[in-house]
């Protein structure tokens, strides 16, 4: 989880937490919802062991090819099928850069992706060296808004435990800011 406990005092002003176990769910939400908003899963990069990631893909004649892991580090292998086996490619060629602060992967010389069916293999390591803290900013505001809101079965409208009674709204939601939608939307993968 790229969120603690310490993160969300800071960004709601607070000493300590109550309900410390409803505020973990929440931040472990919080990032789930955002990784699936954003098509993407998001970690931090770890040098002693990086994250690796082989990605099989059919190249459509594109420049660019944008990874459904980022930010890209690394290239460490490319490899594509001659119709029998993976070869690897030609490194004068295809020698290829990671470019758009990680977001895809381009050929110097200005080679494509040539087209056909699961033809391209390429292994790389991907990572966010530090979570850049608008995404941080996002995934607390959208914690703290699941924090807030009571969870109950579905069949319970009200309930009493003798000082206290509630009664809950019919379709409880919790308010995702705005904002924090609009953040997600800047990390958002698109094929």
């Amino acid at each position: 989880m790229l969120l603690s406990i310490n993160d969300y005092l800071t960004f709601t002003g607070q000493t300590a937490v109550a309900n410390s176990i409803q505020v973990t769910e929440s931040l472990r939400q919080a990032q789930a919802f955002a990784e699936a908003r954003c098509d993407r899963p998001f970690t931090l990069a770890n040098a002693a062991s990086p994250n690796t990631h082989v990605y099989t893909f059919s190249g459509r004649g594109q420049l660019f090819l944008r990874t459904p892991k980022a930010p890209i580090i690394a290239v460490t292998l490319i490899e594509y099928w001659d119709g029998t086996q993976w070869l690897t490619a030609d490194a004068t060629q295809y020698e290829s850069y990671v470019g758009g602060d990680g977001e895809y992967i381009g050929f110097t010389l200005g080679a494509t992706w040539f087209k056909g069916n699961d033809n391209w293999r390429v292994t790389y390591t991907w990572g966010f060296a530090t979570l850049p803290a608008d995404l941080k900013r996002a995934m607390l505001m959208i914690a703290h808004s699941f924090s807030r809101v009571s969870s109950r079965a579905p069949d319970i409208k009200s309930q009493s435990d003798g000082e206290q009674s509630f009664t809950y709204r019919e379709n409880a939601t919790s308010d995702i800011p705005e904002d924090a939608l609009g953040i997600l939307d800047q990390y958002r993968r698109y094929w």
